[in-house]
């Protein structure tokens, strides 16, 4: 889902279908580095790591976030690109801290049931700050910190 909505994004804004899948896997494969990584420290095999990396991602909504931030950063200023592309590594590195931890308790479904309360406060703040549609990097900074402080609990 999330290559065909990062690929429909760039059709939108001129690129061939075929050149726009490529780019939007691309970001996937670098997450892939992330994940066979996770899974080397943290001794569980690749196809285990990777759920729960995406299982995270998913729940506390970090995957839609990057999402829209590149979207976002497309239309936005040299400096803004730079600094949001810093965050979106910061949220990759973030979310596979998170795996980490819930795989060394029995994966993402307990480490989510022992975050409740936060997740929910931190699914708060994201909608309210995506309540408008229009994207603007000041946002993306307040959500990327929401996260970061989630993450501190």
């Amino acid at each position: 889902a999330q290559v065909e909505r990062s690929t429909r994004s760039l059709v939108k804004r001129g690129a061939p279908e075929e050149l726009a899948r490529w780019a939007s896997a691309m970001s996937l494969f670098a997450q892939g580095l992330v994940v066979v990584d996770l899974a080397r420290q943290s001794g569980q095999n690749v196809t285990v790591a990777g759920e729960c990396f995406f299982q995270i991602g998913e729940a506390l909504r970090i995957d839609r976030l990057r999402s829209s931030a590149l979207e976002g950063l497309a239309k936005a200023g040299f400096w803004d690109r730079v600094a949001g592309r810093r965050l979106i590594v910061e949220l990759i590195l973030t979310q596979a801290d998170a795996a980490k931890d819930a795989l060394a308790i029995g994966g993402a479904t307990p480490w989510l049931a022992q975050h409740q309360d936060g997740r929910r406060d931190l699914l708060a703040t994201l909608a309210e700050l995506g309540k408008e549609k229009a994207w603007s990097f000041a946002k993306f900074a307040l959500a990327a910190d929401a996260v970061r402080h989630f993450m501190k609990r």
